[in-house]
């Protein structure tokens, strides 16, 4: 059985008589690079810093790792970054380390050099983090994250301000933690289209409310590029599609019909329908990238 590593269940945060979050239900799992997707304001930060103690719900429940209660000593089983690293400017990579290290509790020095190995900052030598790149800054900050060996690793917004050479060296960092070390993953993120090349599922969050939730399996099933046909008789529809040679459809509830092919042969396809009595109520073509999606989910207006 696979284990559920953050539940949560009508989790609300209210802010004088206004909702922040409204009634959110999470899950994520264990082996998930989860995507958390929701424009500026949408609750993707409150709800981490409900996750991670930094503030506390009006009302709902919290599950890590199976367990309600005493949510202080699971959450030392987390690692995370809120918004954007703490480091000390004037500090080495190492120094910066070590200084977390010690205020964690965390014994023995080793640990500083595995988590710089990991991402690969053990070479910066004196170098001090105010001359870091941003990149470079995103990854001693996820070291610190490291230093416990969490089983659970939360960052927000982690891709910001990174040039895309940044942006592929957090993404290959996090596929490796997650295949290598088995730790999941909760990443939020305006860049959809490096998020849609990272997780495995995805949270989508609108104005505090969780809308969807789903696999990127099922994502690309949604998006799938295809003819979305609504007609009044489905059967006497496909008699006509398969004489047209068309093998590649679906038939799904509510009298529809995907295909899979044939895109510029959309008009023949409607005048045979019409003219072997179908209604057609809807025809069009389908499929969207991961920002599309949600821009249509929450109908097309907000900024992402």
């Amino acid at each position: 059985m696979i284990e559920t590593v953050i539940s949560t269940e009508g989790l609300c945060k209210s802010y004088k008589g206004s909702f922040a979050l409204d009634h959110v239900n999470m899950e994520v799992k264990r082996g998930d690079i989860y995507g958390f997707v929701g424009e500026n304001g949408a609750g993707k930060t409150t709800l981490i810093r409900l996750l991670t103690g930094l503030s506390f719900p009006t009302s709902g429940e919290i599950s890590l790792f199976g367990e309600r209660l005493n949510l202080k000593k699971h959450r030392k089983r987390i690692g995370a970054i809120v918004e954007n690293p703490m480091l000390y400017p004037n500090l080495t990579a190492r120094q910066n380390l070590e200084v977390e290290r010690i205020q964690r509790g965390v014994p023995g020095k080793g640990c500083i050099d595995e988590v710089l190995e990991l991402v690969n900052l053990k070479e910066t030598g004196n170098k001090k983090a105010k001359h870091f790149s941003l990149g470079m800054k995103q990854r001693l900050g996820i070291a610190g994250a490291l230093l416990t060996s969490p089983e659970l690793l939360i960052l927000d917004e982690p891709t910001n301000g990174l040039d895309p050479i940044g942006i592929v060296e957090l993404r290959e960092l996090l596929l490796k933690l997650s295949h290598e070390r088995n730790i999941v993953v909760l990443i939020s993120s305006h860049i959809l289209g490096e998020l849609y090349q990272l997780a495995n599922c995805y949270g989508f969050i609108h104005q505090g409310k969780m809308l969807e939730q789903m696999t990127a399996k099922e994502l690309d099933e949604k998006n799938k590029k295809h003819i979305s046909l609504k007609v009044d008789d489905t059967a006497k529809a496909v008699a006509v599609i398969e004489n047209v040679k068309v093998s590649q459809y679906e038939v799904y509830p509510d009298n529809e019909i995907k295909i899979y092919c044939h895109f510029d042969q959309i008009g023949t396809i409607n005048r045979r329908l019409i003219m072997n009595d179908v209604t057609i109520f809807e025809s069009t073509i389908r499929g969207d990238n991961l920002e599309n999606y949600y821009r249509r989910l929450i109908g097309g207006q907000q900024n992402v």
